[in-house]
């Protein structure tokens, strides 16, 4: 276990940043949210234990309204960088027209393992 420890941290180290999508990203990170107060959240992760590699806290992602959020990925990087993986959402998250509002992602829900796997769950 100590070695898929050790990979699933070396993995999540690569991903440092959380986006949020509005379609499927397929190998390209293509399909990110955009619109006023959109970014990509600085994400930092926990060692390791049984091969999964968790965030240290929950994250917060701002999403403008009028959009319909279905997963959320990783990238090296706050803007362009390296797509690294998505993890869909069980269900479609709809935000309505106005203001920005916040997609939280609980640290538990998600994580990254040694074959660099995002899971849910």
């Amino acid at each position: 276990m100590a070695e898929k420890n050790a990979a699933a941290d070396w993995r999540a180290a690569r991903c440092g940043w959380v986006a949020a999508f509005t379609g499927d990203p397929s190998s390209t990170g293509a399909n990110e949210a955009t619109g006023t107060g959109y970014a990509r959240v600085a994400v930092t992760w926990s060692v390791a234990s049984s091969g999964i590699a968790r965030p240290a806290s929950d994250i917060s992602i701002p999403i403008p309204g009028g959009q319909t959020i279905t997963g959320v990925g990783f990238f090296s990087a706050s803007t362009g960088g390296t797509f690294r993986g998505y993890v869909p959402l069980p269900t479609p998250r709809e935000f309505p027209a106005g203001s920005t509002r916040y997609l939280s992602v609980l640290a538990a829900n998600i994580g990254i393992t040694e074959s660099l796997s995002p899971t849910a769950g």
